[in-house]
């Protein structure tokens, strides 16, 4: 993979020339047991704020079904572009 321009990073920079973004964060539980998906929006705010067009973004969270459609493509699509189109 590294070989092949696999790069693991905490730094956003790298998103700007990125093909393809994984966001790999936890998702614990609040302290009413509801998930916490701090981690998730703050990475979805920071692959936004980078994100051009034709990038893929894969969302890898332990959390509730309906997340990435429900409260993350939003995130993303404040971009002004829309998911599944250019």
């Amino acid at each position: 993979m590294l070989a092949a321009g696999f790069t693991a990073t905490t730094d956003p920079a790298v998103l700007a020339a990125a093909e393809t973004a994984a966001v790999c964060v936890p998702t614990a539980l609040g302290a009413d047991r509801a998930p916490d998906l701090g981690h998730l929006l703050r990475a979805a705010g920071t692959v936004a704020d980078h994100l051009r067009p034709g990038t893929q973004v894969v969302v890898e969270s332990t959390s509730y079904p309906g997340t990435t459609s429900e409260v993350i493509r939003p995130i993303l699509e404040r971009t002004g572009m829309t998911a599944g189109t250019g």
